[in-house]
């Protein structure tokens, strides 16, 4: 495994990092509507 591969998960770890902060400023109603969304694009 070389050190180029194990680049990826910092950015990951950035990414999620990004899209917290913003699903956190988001309204209740916001939330749990593309939580529904979610659930039903996944099935």
């Amino acid at each position: 495994m070389s050190n180029n591969e194990l680049v990826i998960i910092p950015k990951i770890e950035k990414y999620i990092e990004y899209m917290l902060t913003i699903l956190i400023k988001l309204p209740r109603i916001e939330k749990f509507s593309i939580g529904t969304e979610i659930k039903t694009n996944a099935m």
